[in-house]
């Protein structure tokens, strides 16, 4: 058949050279290998398409006896949010400050599409934009997980709980409002699940699966953080000192800081190694408790006025290693169609300098209820 073809190719075409013939009468008797033309090769495009294939068929392969995969293409909820942070400020001396903004909530709408979820949430205490941003976006594949993390908190503080020396003994503070602090929080987490085929984050807090069995499932991590605090000391001893004036007016008492907190501002870099466990325990047909905990081992760099990127080997030491950890828990009844649940994750950071300590822990609560539809064609 191929010498068919390339005779009447031949005759139809333009007149040929009896060299010409002979070359094609030649290769028709040859391999495609023997004739030095190599197969005709993929383009980058295809490459990547089917590179892609074969790693989404890889992350999404899971024991069916365990997990069971979404079934639907779309989905829509309502979500509540409440986030909560609290920093805390430590001497040597045993002199304590805790400072916290007020908790926010917000509730909204969400669509999405598999993995992907877009919504709009409004403070349910002020509908005008704040100064306040919160963005806490996590993406949960069967495999890994990334968070997302970007918190500036504005000059919305309150002294919490506060435990300082002053002229007539230690003294405790509790819920004064306190506009001399504001913070910033930029990070970007990965976590990897090793018993990824058996156990399931998207059940736990994605909706976009069901564990069948209670399994659980080691997992590993890095992650890197850049904390930023401006606090303003003197305003801070003027706010105490009034208080103190509001509560002995007819005595002079003043606060007596430690010089630890004579600062102005704290700024660090942190690269952290984790490691901990999941486990989704389920307690009924279609309803599921999650809890993960880890524990991870931050090399932190300080950043003065100026900033120096990335690591050096002088980072990597003893005095630089602080404990950060992270909780994450849910409760979650899915029977594919309706879902409905709660979740909690907590991050916790710790910051030492000398004898001076700062520890700092930021959790989002979530609330929500929705539905999927648009089944998947098998």
């Amino acid at each position: 058949m191929k010498k068919f073809l390339i005779i009447l190719l031949s005759i139809i075409a333009l007149p040929l050279s009896a060299e010409t013939t002979d070359s094609i009468a030649a290769i028709t008797d040859m391999e495609p290998e023997e004739t030095g033309i190599e197969k005709p090769k993929k383009n980058f495009i295809k490459r990547v398409i089917d590179l892609g294939e074969k790693v989404f068929d890889y992350v999404n392969d899971v024991d069916t006896l365990y997990i069971r995969p979404q079934e639907y293409n779309w989905a829509v909820m309502v979500q509540a949010t409440t986030n909560l942070e609290s920093y805390k400020f430590q001497s040597p001396t045993g002199e304590s400050i805790s400072f916290s903004p007020e908790a926010r909530t917000k509730i909204g709408p969400y669509a999405g599409w598999r993995w992907a979820f877009l919504g709009y949430t409004f403070d349910v205490k002020k509908l005008h934009i704040t100064e306040r941003v919160d963005i806490d976006f996590s993406l949960y594949s069967p495999i890994f997980n990334i968070d997302l993390i970007w918190r500036e908190s504005g000059k919305s503080y309150k002294i919490r709980d506060a435990s300082v020396e002053t002229t007539y003994g230690t003294k405790k503070f509790h819920d004064i409002s306190f506009p001399g602090i504001d913070t910033y929080i930029r990070g970007l987490n990965f976590y990897y699940v090793l018993n990824h085929r058996r156990f399931s984050y998207p059940a736990a807090f994605a909706q976009s699966s069901c564990q069948l069995r209670s399994a659980g499932s080691p997992i590993v991590g890095i992650s890197y953080m850049h904390h930023k605090l401006n606090y303003d000391n003197e305003q801070l001893i003027s706010t105490l000192n009034s208080e103190l004036a509001h509560r002995f007016p007819d005595a002079n008492c003043k606060v007596n800081l430690d010089s630890t907190f004579n600062f102005n501002k704290i700024e660090h870099a942190a690269l952290t190694l984790s490691g901990g466990y999941a486990h989704n325990q389920v307690l009924a047909k279609h309803l599921i408790f999650a809890s993960s905990l880890t524990a991870g081992i931050g090399f932190k760099r300080s950043i003065g006025d100026k900033y120096e990127r990335g690591f050096s080997y002088e980072d990597f030491k003893l005095k630089n290693i602080n404990f950060d950890g992270c909780g994450r828990f849910a409760f979650v009844y899915n029977n594919m169609k309706w879902y409905a649940g709660t979740s909690a994750i907590l991050h916790y950071y710790s910051y030492n300098k000398g004898a001076f300590h700062t520890a700092n822990w930021f959790a989002t609560i979530n609330l929500y209820a929705g539905f999927n539809f648009g089944k998947r064609k098998k």
